[in-house]
């Protein structure tokens, strides 16, 4: 079982998100794991000291503002018997919580989501998926409190290498990392069993290029029985690499459905976590850039930009921060 050792708590504002912090303490118990609740104060803009002479002791009361606030959340849990330490943190939130994470080697990040226009996941939230190196656990607010019922798996895995790919449909921008989909497994699987929640594997696939052979001036020279075996073919391939996947991580519990479905990823995965009320998807980030960091992926964003529940974001092995404690 994937157990936490050293897990980071996020609180912002003047009222702890309770759900979020529930959830690490929920988490920290389960697995005996150490917890950090951190805060980060935001210093104030350079126009607020031109009209407040007090300015620095304003910023130093918001320090122990925060410092009080998360005191008395840990108090009651090193009563119990947790291993809690708190500290406040001055600078951009995102910045400096990913800096705490890289001073404290710290393997789980969990924070209250912060919904902004319209979508679940603000630009905070969006900010540390991208550049954090450790799992990011975003709650949805009010829902962190309760065990999880339903839990999605999101895999991606690639082909099998000898597939011939003569007009070059199916290349891929970004190599994956076949390890990647069996750390989701194996964390998705773990918290499936500590949480008694069903676990969903879900692998979305596609013919790439095939409403382009199905247009009409490619019927003109072919009929669809050699396109319908590729669609076909491409399932094969599609199914045989979730089966490989599977079978690399043979611990995943007995209560757990495997869809393959067709169709766009971030279409699927949506429309999959509405109408099964998924509480929980845990999914992988990919960069999709030379740079580490600065993107997640293109369908990871675009899946991010339409869920409505809680989400657990995981990075691939080597993946190095663009956040640096210089």
């Amino acid at each position: 079982m994937k157990r936490f050792r050293s897990i980071l708590a996020a609180i912002h504002g003047d009222r702890p998100e309770l759900g979020a912090f529930a959830r690490a303490v929920r988490l920290a118990k389960q697995g005996g794991a150490s917890l950090t609740l951190i805060a980060v104060v935001e210093n104030l803009p350079w126009y607020t000291r031109l009209v407040l002479p007090n300015a620095d002791e304003l910023q130093s009361f918001l320090v122990r503002e925060q410092f009080e606030i998360l005191e008395r959340l840990a108090g009651p849990l090193r009563d119990d018997g947790l291993t809690v330490s708190t500290e406040v943190l001055r600078g951009r939130r995102h910045v400096e919580t990913v800096r705490q994470v890289l001073r404290g080697g710290h393997d789980l990040l969990i924070k209250e989501a912060e919904p902004n226009e319209g979508v679940l996941f603000g630009s905070t939230d969006m900010h540390l998926l991208r550049a954090c190196p450790c799992p990011v656990w975003l709650v949805k607010p009010g829902h962190g409190d309760g065990p999880c019922s339903q839990i999605l798996a999101t895999v991606d895995p690639s082909p099998p290498p000898d597939e011939v790919d003569l007009l070059h449909l199916k290349d891929d921008p970004a190599p994956k990392d076949p390890a990647l989909d069996s750390k989701i497994l194996e964390l998705a699987g773990s918290l499936a069993e500590s949480e008694g929640a069903d676990l969903h594997v879900l692998h979305a696939w596609s013919a790439p290029g095939e409403m382009l052979l199905r247009g009409d001036a490619m019927l003109e020279v072919m009929s669809n029985t050699p396109v319908d075996r590729y669609v076909k073919d491409s399932r094969a391939e599609a199914q045989k690499a979730l089966d490989d996947v599977l079978a690399k991580t043979p611990d995943l519990p007995e209560r757990r459905t495997v869809h393959l479905l067709k169709g766009n990823p971030s279409d699927v995965i949506a429309e999959f976590a509405e109408t099964r009320r998924i509480d929980l998807i845990v999914m992988g980030t990919v960069a999709r850039t030379g740079i580490g960091g600065l993107l997640i992926g293109n369908t990871a964003e675009s899946i991010l930009q339409r869920v409505d529940c809680s989400v657990l974001a995981v990075k691939p092995d080597g993946f190095v921060s663009p956040v640096t404690l210089d």
